[in-house]
C-alpha cells in the first residue's frame, strides 16, 4: 500500500469522508422505525432542530482539535497521563461497530442478491415455512376475523408469524430453532463486501477518493428516487394522512431530552473517535465549522427522506387490506429484513424497488465498512509501518471477528429472549465500565507511588504535531509572550527618550 503523507486533501474529499460517517446504517434501520412508532411529523421537526443545535456544536468540537493538532483519539487523549487509555478503547469500539457493520451489510447484500430471482424467495412460501405460512391469503375465516373486525380474537395476535418474510428470516436465514447455520449466499455476500472493502483500501486515500463519491451519492439519490416511487404506488392519496399524523400526544408521552440527544450521538457517529481520526490529516486551513454544517444539513435531509419513504411505504399495504398504516409497523418485526420486503411487495413492479432499495442499504453499509476500516488502517499504519504490507491480514481477522459476532447473534437467538435489542446496550456498558475502571486503577497506583499529580497534569509536549505549528505555539507561552513584553517596552522607552533628546 503506498502511503498518503504528502497527497494533499481538497476539501470535497473532506466533506465525503464526513458525509461517509454521518450517513450510517441507523439512518434506515432504528430511525424510521422509531419515527413512526412515535409519529412521523414530531420525530421529523425534533430530528431537524436536534442535528442543527445539536449535532454540529458537538460533531465540530469533536473534528475540530484533531484538525488543528493533528492527532488522532489515540493522541488527543494522552494530554494527560490519567486519559491517555481512552483512544485505546476507542479503536476497540471502532472495531465492535465495523463488525456489526459488516454483518448487517453481508444481509442487505443477500437480499440484494435474492431480489433478482424469479420468483423472490420471500415472497411466497417455501420449503423453509410452516404450514400455517400465509394463512392470511388463502384462509378467509382468518382474513375475516384479523382484517375485517373490529375486535379480533386473540390468536391474531400471533398473525405476524405467519407471514412468508417473517419465516424466511428467522426459519431460512438465522434458524434460532436449529444449531449455527448461516446459508452460503450470506457467506458469499460476505466474502463479496471484504473484496470491496479491502480494493476501496487498496491504496489507501488514493483509492478511496474515487470510491468516496459513488458511496455517498448513491444511497441519497436512490432513496429520494425510491420516495419518488412510493409517491406514485396506489393508495398513497387515500392513506397518507394517517401516515404522516399530526397527532403530536404520542410523541410526548414519550419524549425526553436524554432519548432525543443520544439519537442525535448515535446517528452521527459522535463520540466513536471516527471524527478524530479521520480529521487528523485534514489541513490546517481546511473550513472546518463549514464542513461539519453541510455534512449535519445534508444528513438531515437524508433523514427527513428516510423517515418520509418508510411512512409512505406503508400506505399500499394499508389501502389494499384495509387497514391502519402502523399497524404494520407496530408489528414486532424486523424493519428492514420483514417489514419492508413485505411492504414492498405491495408496489407496481415490487423486483423494481427491492433491488433499488437493497442496493441503497448495501451500498450504505459498504460506506461504513470503507470508512471504518480505512481509519483503522491509518491509526495503525502511523505507529507500525509493517501493517502496511499484510493487508490480507485484517481482512482475514474481520471475517473470523465477523463470525464470531455472529454466532454470539444467533446463540442469543436461539435462546429466545430478547438480548439482541439489549446486544448495543451490553457493549455501550462494558467499553464505560472498562474506562472507569482503569482510570480507577491508574489513580491508585499513582496514589501508591506518590505520584498522584503527576496523573492528572497537562502534559507539556501536547499540542500540534507539526513542527511549524509547535514553533508558533512556543511564541505564545507565557515566558515568551514575558520577553516579548520586555522587548518592546524596552523599544518603546528607548525610543521615548530619543525623541525627548532631539526636541531639546
Amino acid at each position: 500500500m503506498a502511503t498518503t503523507q504528502n497527497i494533499p486533501r481538497n476539501n470535497n474529499f473532506n466533506i465525503m469522508i464526513l458525509l461517509c460517517q454521518c450517513l450510517g446504517i441507523s439512518n434506515i434501520n432504528s430511525t424510521p422505525n422509531i419515527s413512526f412508532s412515535e409519529g412521523v411529523m414530531a420525530s421529523i421537526c425534533f430530528f431537524t432542530v436536534f442535528h442543527i443545535l445539536i449535532g454540529i456544536p458537538l460533531l465540530y468540537m469533536e473534528t475540530v482539535i484533531s484538525q488543528f493538532t493533528s492527532r488522532d483519539c489515540i493522541d488527543i487523549w494522552k494530554i494527560r497521563p490519567c486519559f491517555s487509555h481512552v483512544g485505546y478503547i476507542l479503536i476497540l469500539w471502532q472495531i465492535i461497530i465495523l463488525i456489526n457493520n459488516h454483518t448487517e451489510t453481508a444481509f442487505f447484500m443477500h437480499y440484494l442478491f435474492i431480489s433478482f430471482e424469479t420468483p423472490i424467495p420471500f415472497s411466497t412460501c417455501g420449503p423453509w415455512s410452516d404450514n400455517y405460512c400465509d394463512v392470511i391469503s388463502y384462509n378467509y375465516t382468518v382474513n375475516k376475523d384479523c382484517l375485517r373486525s373490529y375486535y379480533p380474537p386473540s390468536y391474531c395476535e400471533k398473525l405476524f408469524a405467519t407471514y412468508p418474510e417473517y419465516q424466511y428470516w428467522r426459519k431460512s436465514l438465522v434458524k434460532h430453532n436449529d444449531i449455527f447455520y448461516i446459508t452460503w449466499k450470506v457467506c458469499l455476500a460476505s466474502a463479496t463486501i471484504c473484496g470491496l472493502v479491502y480494493l476501496c483500501c487498496f491504496k489507501r486515500e488514493r483509492s478511496l477518493r474515487w470510491v468516496v463519491y459513488i458511496l455517498v451519492c448513491y444511497p441519497i439519490i436512490t432513496s429520494a428516487l425510491l420516495l419518488i416511487g412510493s409517491v406514485l404506488q396506489k393508495g398513497v392519496i387515500n392513506k397518507y394522512q394517517e401516515a404522516f399524523s399530526l397527532n403530536y400526544k404520542d410523541f410526548f408521552t414519550k419524549f425526553r431530552f436524554s432519548i432525543i440527544i443520544r439519537r442525535t450521538v448515535y446517528n452521527l457517529g459522535i463520540g466513536s473517535g471516527l471524527a478524530q481520526n479521520l480529521s487528523a490529516n485534514s489541513s490546517f486551513r481546511t473550513p472546518c465549522l463549514s464542513n461539519i454544517v453541510i455534512c449535519v444539513v445534508i444528513c438531515t435531509v437524508y433523514n427527513i427522506i428516510t423517515i418520509s419513504t418508510a411512512a409512505i411505504m406503508t400506505c399500499p399495504y394499508a389501502y389494499e387490506l384495509d387497514d391502519s398504516p402502523d399497524a404494520i409497523i407496530k408489528a414486532p418485526l424486523s424493519f428492514i429484513f420483514e417489514k419492508v420486503p413485505r411492504l414492498l411487495n405491495r408496489f407496481d413492479n415490487p423486483s423494481l424497488y427491492l433491488i433499488s432499495t437493497f442496493s441503497c442499504f448495501t451500498v450504505l453499509g459498504v460506506c461504513c465498512n470503507v470508512l471504518i476500516f480505512y481509519n483503522l488502517l491509518e491509526v495503525a499504519s502511523t505507529r507500525c509501518k509493517t501493517i502496511e504490507k499484510y493487508p490480507a491480514a485484517w481482512i482475514l481477522s474481520s471475517i473470523v471477528l465477523c463470525y464470531a459476532f455472529c454466532s454470539e447473534i444467533m446463540y442469543q437467538y436461539r435462546k429466545g429472549k430478547n438480548y439482541v435489542s439489549l446486544y448495543g446496550v451490553y457493549s455501550v456498558i462494558a467499553i464505560i465500565g472498562l474506562l472507569v475502571v482503569i482510570f480507577i486503577m491508574k489513580v491508585i497506583r499513582a496514589a501508591l507511588k506518590n505520584k498522584l499529580s503527576k496523573v492528572f497534569q497537562l502534559d507539556p509536549c501536547w499540542g500540534p504535531k507539526s513542527e511549524i505549528l509547535q514553533r508558533s505555539r512556543a511564541m505564545f507561552s507565557a515566558q515568551a509572550m514575558t520577553k516579548e513584553y520586555i522587548y518592546r517596552q524596552y523599544h518603546l522607552q528607548a525610543g521615548i527618550i530619543a525623541r525627548q533628546r532631539k526636541s531639546n
